[in-house]
């Protein structure tokens, strides 16, 4: 490590250092970045496309496709020097982009290219041999063309120069120690060689000997970065934690695997290349194509590459080729070294750095600090009702002090506190008592009447609970359920059929249902689409909410357990009404200042389920407004579906409107796109019409969703003075239509890095001492200077929210670190290898201000992250936006609902 590189960059941490690269002024000096772009030559990609179609019309569309995974597989462990594979062998003859990126020159790229084309051809067992020898002879001719691709730092901004950009970087630091003690880094082949991102990783490691310890990567990410109204990247680094294990059943559908070639003569540092093996091909006894094209370059593999559930032993620690699988949190693994600590990631910015300088590339600077806005430290959670169920513990220093007496009697006061107030929220919600329908799975009576008996001392009398065991076979793994080999919208139709009959014999009515169900692990996970058909059969049948409640986990789960049982229940109770509470900001005041808090707010997104890259199908798309009235505090939704608006209607009425019909609308279509535009436009000229004078409108307009049906609010195309749907389209200046909304565009997606800040003490890593790097929590950065704090059209800002866990600060996650009082004693901190969770940054592009300042328009952003008030901390969107999901989980779509995006409550 250079220490007077990190002790001059250390400096930038009172003011707040992002872990983000930019051009230098002077790029004179700066050196270039070549690679070789590898494509398939038209004709030879009009033949394979031929040969794939006559393959399907004889074996169906399955059994008809080409096996492109194998030869992308042999690609990226043949070719030298390899950066990217393109997966989707299909999009190239759209002309998106080349068949492979390599560092070595177009000889040497084009005659390994051609060997691993050669051994495709003939390992595809099934091909008809006139086929093979037409293959074959192009393969000889040379189907291939080049190009050689050079980064030109003033070029502008098109995608693909943002992706030489993001390769740039990797490769500067390919083979350079980021991590001290965890060796060189080793560039992952990218899956797709358009993307704006590129990762390097470190060979894996134990952080601590222990059992039960799982090896762990240190992982680096390059993702370029624009921001509104400007076309030059940034380039992001993020750093994060892999952790590895060889239980394979932690997936659904397909496993993912690393292989991690042995450095040899030709190939000190070689790439690390992703495979994946379909599940249900291993149950039947097939390794996977991806494997099999791991196995012709690597051959003393073992035939398959798993054994019932786990990676073969013998791939684990295998002399030529390591391959293992990630550990997927919360899928037969539990904690473990997720997230990167400040430390790490500090001294990682730091070396990068240096290594990056000569290629004209700088750390970030002209971030400035907004004082004084959004400050709320993160801590404990508040949880006042946990003095119901067990007494108050004063700490020794309360004991020493003679305090601990009035500790326990403000603890007492406080619960009882917070149980009047909820039952008052629900009689004045609710005309009776709230009638909780509580079900629970096979196995689970002892939690449900855990549940009750919680619910019951908190809530007393203001809820009546009935309590009773789920129908059969609408919950457990799928190899347990009926229609177990059958697609995911096929299982789901069942779970629906199977919950009709029981909710048809009900004695309701019921205001919510609160399901006790395990999520299960490994092979015995809940499968993905029980909780969607579960929910939306209960919405169908009851007419009201349901929500999901994990169980309790052991003997030491019971106060986790109260907490996730009181949060279900107010999500249950207040979520599906879309209550916002007020709740104390920085100031003490409730509501802030009036005339910023007492206006509507109006949020645009659209919700999609089942979009997946590759998958190709049809995903579902619900564009929607949400609108949060400040006086009332509850929030209403207008949703557009194939015969039009709903209206504003209550968040429950608007998911039983969704089961009628929902549309499945393409961006790229324009018809499809005019019809949002033109749903967007109405809601916004009905919110200038119906204001109130005097106080503020807000739009918060979801950039991560809305942005493809309106282009216009790309960063490559906003313009803050001629806002347009379309680019270069009419209607133009639509800002003059809506002269008194406050607009803003809002991204957690396309996010920006992490933001550094100076602790109060030093530490020591490796012998070099610096101030501590800790993570930024409640507070606010502007991207460029202060000047636009009274005129902020055109400003960019990051909304940092908070997180309630605070591990030690100044630990790594892999080095003993020494820390440095102001008094000079040293204290050693052990390696921190549990999960780490900092907060992200909520970016905020202001197209127009209303009558507000930047800091009225912060300051309203930072309250309505912090108003849903049974949960402490931030939310990732302001109120009204984060009752988007509520809208998603009862989209009726389960075509490729393989993934679980429906949390359990209170997690």
């Amino acid at each position: 490590m250079a220490a007077q590189h990190l002790a001059d960059l250390a400096t930038r941490l009172e003011g707040g250092l992002p872990t983000v690269f930019e051009f230098a002024q002077d790029l004179a000096a700066a050196q270039t970045y070549e690679a070789t772009g590898v494509t398939f030559k038209p004709r030879f990609l009009d033949f394979l496309s031929e040969v794939e179609r006559s393959r399907k019309a004889i074996r169906g569309s399955e059994q008809g496709r080409l096996p492109t995974t194998m030869l992308r597989l042999l690609l990226g462990t043949r070719v030298p020097g390899i950066l990217r594979v393109e997966t989707n062998l299909w999009a190239l003859s759209r002309g998106r982009a080349p068949l492979l990126i390599s560092r070595a020159s177009p000889q040497d790229a084009g005659r390994a290219a051609r060997q691993a084309l050669a051994t495709w051809v003939n390992r595809i067992t099934d091909l008809e041999e006139d086929t093979r020898r037409g293959l074959l002879d192009w393969v000889g001719e040379g189907p291939f063309d080049f190009a050689r691709i050079s980064f030109d730092p003033t070029r502008p901004g098109e995608q693909l120069s943002h992706r030489d950009l993001a390769d740039l970087a990797a490769q500067a630091l390919d083979g350079v120690a980021l991590f001290p003690g965890r060796g060189p880094m080793r560039r992952v082949v990218s899956r797709d060689t358009s993307t704006n991102t590129a990762e390097l990783m470190t060979d894996p490691f134990m952080a601590v000997d222990k059992g039960g310890a799982l090896p762990t990567s240190y992982v680096v990410k390059f993702r370029t970065k624009t921001v509104a109204g400007q076309r030059t990247p940034r380039l992001v680094m993020e750093v994060s934690r892999r952790q590895w294990t060889d239980n394979a059943s932690t997936f659904h559908g397909k496993v993912t695997l690393y292989a991690l070639p042995a450095s040899t003569a030709q190939q000190p540092n070689p790439s690390v290349i992703t495979l994946q093996i379909d599940w249900k091909q291993h149950l039947s006894g097939l390794p996977g194509l991806d494997y099999v094209g791991l196995r012709q370059r690597y051959t003393t593999l073992p035939e398959r590459p798993l054994e019932e559930r786990r990676v073969a032993p013998a791939l684990l620690n295998h002399l030529e080729c390591q391959v293992l699988a990630v550990a997927r949190q919360g899928r037969g693994v539990q904690g473990g070294a997720t997230g990167a600590l400040d430390v790490d990631r500090f001294l990682a910015f730091g070396i990068a750095a240096a290594e990056l300088r000569p290629y004209g590339l700088r750390p970030m600077q002209g971030l400035t600090r907004i004082d004084g806005l959004g400050a709320k430290q993160a801590q404990t959670p508040v949880e006042d009702f946990q003095a119901l169920f067990a007494e108050p513990q004063p700490t020794p220093k309360q004991i020493e002090a003679g305090t601990a007496e009035k500790y326990v009697a403000e603890k007492r006061q406080a619960a009882r506190d917070w149980g009047d107030a909820e039952r008052q929220r629900l009689q004045q919600h609710y005309a009776q008592p709230y009638r909780l329908l509580l079900l629970h799975a096979a196995g689970q009576d002892a939690s449900a009447a855990k549940a009750t008996e919680i619910l019951s001392l908190a809530l007393g009398q203001d809820v009546v609970i009935t309590r009773q065991a789920m129908p059969e076979e609408t919950y457990g793994p799928v190899a347990s359920l009926p229609g177990s080999g059958e697609r995911p919208a096929e299982r789901a139709a069942r779970r629906l059929a199977q919950w009709a009959p029981f909710l048809r014999e009900l004695q309701g009515p019921f205001d919510g249902v609160m399901l006790v169900v395990p999520r299960g692990e490994g092979d015995d996970i809940n499968d993905p689409v029980n909780k969607r058909a579960s929910k939306v059969a209960i919405l169908k049948g009851l007419k009201v909410h349901a929500q999901y409640l994990r169980p309790i986990q052991d003997d030491k789960d019971d106060k986790d357990f109260i907490r996730r049982t009181i949060r279900a229940f107010q999500d249950l109770a207040w979520e599906s009404l879309g209550i916002l509470v007020p709740v104390k900001d920085d100031s003490g005041e409730l509501s802030g200042d009036a005339s910023t808090m007492r206006g509507r707010i109006l949020g645009l997104t659209v919700a999609t389920v089942n979009s997946r890259r590759g998958v190709g199908n049809e995903p579902t798309t619900v564009p929607m407004g949400l609108r949060l009235n400040l006086d009332t505090q509850q929030t209403e939704a207008n949703l557009l579906l194939p015969n039009g608006r709903t209206g504003w209607v209550p968040l429950r009425e608007a998911t039983f409107q969704l089961q009628g019909s929902t549309s499945k609308l393409n961006a790229r279509e324009r018809a499809d796109r005019q019809k949002v535009q033109t749903f967007f436009n109405a809601l916004l000229d009905e919110a200038e019409q119906v204001r109130r004078p005097g106080l503020a409108d807000i739009v918060f307009l979801d950039g991560d969703t809305i942005s493809a049906f309106w282009p216009g609010l790309y960063d490559k195309h906003i313009q803050f003075d001629d806002l347009r749907f379309e680019p270069n389209e009419s209607p133009h200046r639509l800002q003059k239509s809506w002269p008194h909304l406050v607009l803003l565009r809002l991204r957690t997606l396309d996010r920006f890095a992490k933001v550094l800040r100076q602790g109060e003490q030093d530490i020591e890593v490796a012998g070099v001492r610096f101030p501590t790097p800790r993570w930024t929590e409640s507070e606010t950065y502007l991207l460029g200077e202060a000047e636009v704090l009274e005129n902020p059209v055109g400003a960019t800002f990051l909304s940092i929210g908070a997180t309630n866990i605070q591990p030690t600060r100044g630990k790594s996650g892999s080095l003993k670190t020494v820390k440095i009082d102001r008094g000079g004693s040293r204290r050693e901190l052990a390696p921190h290898t549990d999960g780490y969770a900092t907060p992200e940054a909520l970016e905020v592009a202001v197209i127009s201000s209303g009558h507000l300042s930047l800091r009225g328009i912060v300051d309203i952003t930072s309250k309505l992250r912090r108003r849903y008030a049974h949960y402490d901390g931030w939310t990732k969107f302001p109120a009204p936006l984060f009752f988007g999901h509520l809208i998603k989980d009862y989209i009726p779509d389960y075509t490729s609902d393989d993934e679980d995006d429906i949390v359990d409550s209170g997690d």
